[in-house]
């Protein structure tokens, strides 16, 4: 008989278990995110800030690990997400005589949370660029950042994570806040339709990118391969491992073909191969 009732017992333990796993995963599926800007009130000197949501393929904002059981939960941010980003940046209680705007171009900003054998990790990757209005319907860029925020710990980092969001929001605040009157002569402006399609808008103003044919040779660095001009050393693929990208290069000194060291350069080009693995000869 009191084997049946441990039975029964330990059963009970074990449906408790399960229910309280549930309840778990099932309140932990979305985590609310709420951007304080207690702090840009007293930085900010703008009277406008327009948002134009560049991030790329999907829009969501990351997780974190809730609960005992560090559940994946999706961030969510009440309202649209680019509005409340740029009401950061909005100084809703200064009068001015004009219009001191700008126009915020967001490239990046997700959440991430990992959970380490000792330790918990978590980061905020942030990408923007700022564009202030200085004359009738152009815009000039004044700040630009793109960098990763990392907090690590052995407790719960999701409340900690959070309100860095803020904390580093204010940070950049502060930063642009010293740029605000950056001008410089030559500055390329755009209208604000303009600033919508703006890569496009730039990259026809990079040389490789417009070129009708690529030039052989050796790209040193991302500038060279930029402007579409390598050093013009000839290059060889080698003809026996076509599995690897190997280029042979010609030695003065000991007058034959030497293989080129990949790490030394950003990419090649013998006017013939294109790569699977590294597109267009790209070495690095």
């Amino acid at each position: 008989m009191k084997g049946i009732f441990n039975y029964f017992e330990n059963g009970i333990k074990y449906l408790l278990i399960i229910f309280l796993m549930n309840v778990t995963i099932s309140t932990a599926q979305e985590t609310p995110l709420v951007l304080s800007n207690k702090c840009a009130k007293g930085i900010s000197s703008f009277t406008k800030v327009s948002g134009i949501d560049f991030r790329f393929p999907d829009k969501d904002l990351g997780f974190v690990l809730a609960g005992w059981l560090n559940t994946p939960s999706k961030i969510e941010c009440k309202g649209n997400f680019i509005n409340s980003f740029c009401d950061f940046f909005l100084n809703k209680e200064m009068s001015r005589p004009s219009e001191n705007e700008v126009a915020i171009l967001l490239y990046d900003f997700k959440l991430h949370e990992k959970a380490e054998e000792m330790k918990n990790t978590s980061s905020l990757k942030l990408a923007m660029r700022v564009f202030k209005k200085v004359e009738s319907s152009r815009f000039e860029e004044i700040f630009a950042i793109d960098t990763l925020y990392r907090i690590s710990s052995s407790i719960d980092l999701t409340k900690k994570l959070l309100k860095s969001v803020s904390d580093h929001l204010c940070e950049v605040a502060v930063e642009l806040k010293k740029c605000e009157q950056l001008r410089a002569e030559n500055r390329p402006s755009y209208t604000f339709n303009e600033l919508q399609i703006l890569d496009s808008l730039e990259k026809m103003k990079i040389p490789i990118y417009v070129a009708d044919k690529y030039k052989k040779g050796i790209y040193r660095d991302f500038n060279q391969f930029k402007n579409n001009s390598p050093d013009t050393t000839t290059v060889f693929r080698d003809s026996v491992h076509l599995e690897k990208i190997r280029i042979m290069v010609w030695n003065e000194e000991k007058e034959r073909n030497v293989e080129l060291d990949n790490k030394t350069v950003y990419a090649i080009y013998d006017g013939t191969f294109y790569t699977k693995q590294r597109t267009w000869g790209f070495m690095k």
